[in-house]
């Protein structure tokens, strides 16, 4: 082997051993994207797990209710909390449940035979459901005991069974967290690989939770944009909009059902429950309104306004 203007010349006995090792010395193990998959992997499995779908809860049914020495238990639907979620335990068993439906059968000398057995995953797999279970049972339980929209009732529960405050606060933390990074990637863009690797995962389904909703859009009208006085008037109580009851419009809960959304009210009877919506208290400030009865309007002496007094 020798050098002439920078260029090596591999001839001669030694020339194959030289060149030998200059190629061990440019060879590498190929990048094939692996590690990056199998961080992805994992990355998924946390984002699942945080944002899997509570689970949700309906009125209780009561068997005994209304009988004699009732103690009135709390029947109201539980707060939503996560009791099942992604693992890779049980994505390790779904793996091997598909591999034995796949598996051909053995079938004149083709085939696979394989040896089923059942193992310590699978064990284990039942015991972690059967302990769910019984989580799922002792909340309902602790429920059936307190009702945490009530005063103290928050405070008896953090005392015996503080897990299922703690649970729900993760829950509304975790639904939070969803909807505003969300809402902050689709206004402002991917700009971090984290915001990558989530949105990827949003996009394809792969998680999924709420979302930042505007009950109404501003119009460009003046009439009835946001401009006008009138836009931001708060309606007071009038005929059809009696004074709402507590948690008449929660989202989630014991609640009004769909059939009668306003079932909730208290109706406008006693002192001052009536004649207190913005148009009455100004009709009284002039001495227009007087007083109500039934559906005809009888206004005060001297009023010169036309019309029938029908409401």
């Amino acid at each position: 082997m020798s050098h002439s203007a920078g260029v090596v010349n591999m001839s001669g006995a030694n020339g194959g051993a030289a060149f030998a090792g200059v190629a061990r010395n440019m060879v590498t193990q190929p990048d094939t994207g692996y590690a990056n998959g199998r961080a992805m992997e994992d990355f998924s499995m946390a984002m699942r797990q945080q944002y899997a779908t509570p689970t949700s809860f309906e009125r209780a049914e009561y068997d005994g209710y209304g009988a004699d020495n009732d103690p009135r238990y709390n029947v109201s639907e539980q707060n939503p909390k996560k009791y099942v979620i992604p693992t890779h335990q049980a994505d390790r068993q779904d793996i091997r449940n598909i591999m034995r439906k796949e598996a051909p059968a053995p079938d004149r000398g083709k085939g696979v035979q394989i040896m089923d057995t059942i193992g310590d995953d699978e064990i284990d797999y039942v015991q972690n459901v059967r302990a769910q279970a019984r989580t799922a049972d002792m909340d309902r339980y602790a429920h059936s005991l307190f009702n945490c929209r009530k005063p103290g009732d928050t405070a008896q529960m953090m005392k015996v069974r503080p897990d299922v405050i703690k649970r729900d606060q993760e829950q509304v933390a975790a639904g939070y967290s969803y909807a505003i990074r969300t809402h902050l990637i689709d206004m402002f863009g991917i700009n971090t690989e984290e915001d990558f690797n989530f949105k990827y995962l949003v996009d394809n389904g792969e998680i999924s939770g709420p979302s930042l909703v505007y009950v109404e859009s501003a119009t460009d009208q003046y009439t009835a944009g946001v401009f006008s006085p009138a836009h931001w008037r708060v309606e007071r109580r009038s005929e059809e909009n009696n004074l709402k009851l507590p948690f008449s419009k929660s989202k989630y809960g014991h609640r009004p059902s769909a059939e009668q959304p306003n079932g909730w009210m208290l109706k406008k009877t006693g002192a001052l429950g009536k004649g207190n919506d913005t148009t009455e208290i100004v009709q009284g400030m002039f001495g227009n309104l007087a007083m109500r009865e039934g559906p005809e309007r009888k206004y005060a002496p001297g009023d010169r306004s036309k019309g029938t007094g029908k409401l």
